[in-house]
């Protein structure tokens, strides 16, 4: 936020500012203007909200997370879990930092559900978090090969076969 003529201005995050201000007097009911001073040095906001997480799965235990960047931003910290709800609340979150718009994470168990959010940071500070997106991490299960359900028959029972879906006649 900047103050001016006594009002705040919501400055939006991801964006550098320069300012400069000059005095105003009043005499007589007529403004006086003094001279503009020189702008400021960028004044660094916070980033914005990192955009567009994606994130694809590349092997049995490992993925690639990519997001949108924030033009401001220096460095993007990535959390990682098996709960949503462990975020914020729960030593049980893996955390890394990259410098680019993307990371590989390897090491995570097949068969989990694991969730990931990313924020954007730079010398003013860290973004709100992104989103959270989850996958499911691990190889589809083959499909079986043959079908078996314990039954006993005699010789010369009638065994009857049917492929999944079709009707069954009442007897």
């Amino acid at each position: 936020n900047f103050f001016w003529k006594n009002k705040i201005l919501n400055l939006e995050y991801g964006y550098n500012y320069r300012v400069r201000c000059r005095a105003i007097n009043i005499h007589d009911n007529v403004k006086v203007y003094g001279e503009w001073s020189n702008f400021s040095g960028e004044i660094e906001t916070s980033p914005a909200v990192v955009t567009d997480v994606k994130c694809e799965v590349q092997s049995d235990n490992s993925v690639r997370i990519s997001w949108t960047g924030s033009p401001t931003a220096k460095v993007y910290q990535i959390e990682y879990t098996t709960n949503k709800l462990y975020f914020d609340s729960s030593s049980e979150v893996s955390s890394t930092s990259v410098e680019n718009t993307y990371v590989y994470i390897t090491g995570l168990e097949q068969g989990e559900e694991w969730y990931f959010r990313v924020r954007a940071g730079n010398n003013s500070g860290y973004s709100e978090w992104s989103d959270i997106i989850y996958k499911v991490i691990g190889t589809k299960p083959e499909p079986p090969t043959t079908w078996s359900l314990t039954t006993s028959a005699i010789i010369g029972d009638k065994i009857v076969l049917q492929k999944a879906g079709d009707i069954i006649p009442a007897v």
